[in-house]
């Protein structure tokens, strides 16, 4: 078994304030990257979560990471 990172989510899906406080930007920054589209999301009615290892890779790829 291998110790976990400490930058590991503990959970997968979080709120648009957890999210800013995994990556330390505002909310608004996560806000603005979900309308730019380079944040994974699930939305049902006006609950939004974000995946979070997909919001990484995500902004990895897009080299804002």
């Amino acid at each position: 078994m291998t110790p976990l990172d400490t930058k590991t989510p503990t959970k997968r899906f979080m709120t648009i304030k957890e999210l800013a406080g995994y990556f330390g930007v505002s909310a608004t920054t996560i806000a603005d990257w979900k309308r730019d589209g380079l944040l994974i999301y699930i939305q049902v009615r006006r609950v939004v979560r974000f995946d979070a290892a997909a919001c990484e890779e995500s902004l990895r790829e897009n080299q804002i990471l």
